[in-house]
């Protein structure tokens, strides 16, 4: 099972009130993701999900999307992909 897999299973096991939704795959996968799951509810106003499950080069690849949520929280299994300042992860968290 992929890393993302294991955190989606760990967070129903853990917290099963917390609706995880999983962006990863192909440019066509994650576009199916950004427009139809990532976008607030029409009429509540509200997301449909409370955790982003994503890979490193799928932040990246889609931060013009991400960075439009205010995000609440942010867990970073890569985190050693932070630890310089000048990476392009550290500069899409820091903006």
């Amino acid at each position: 099972m992929s890393v993302s897999g294991n955190w989606i299973t760990e967070i129903k096991k853990w917290c099963p009130s917390i609706k995880a939704i999983r962006m990863m795959g192909n440019k066509d996968d994650r576009k199916r993701v950004t427009t139809e799951e990532l976008p607030p509810d029409p009429k509540r106003g509200k997301r449909k999900w409370d955790a982003l499950v994503t890979s490193y080069k799928g932040s990246l690849k889609e931060q013009k999307v991400l960075q439009r949520i205010n995000w609440k929280y942010l867990i970073i299994d890569e985190a050693h992909c932070i630890k310089n300042v000048n990476s392009s992860l550290s500069f899409f968290i820091l903006v």
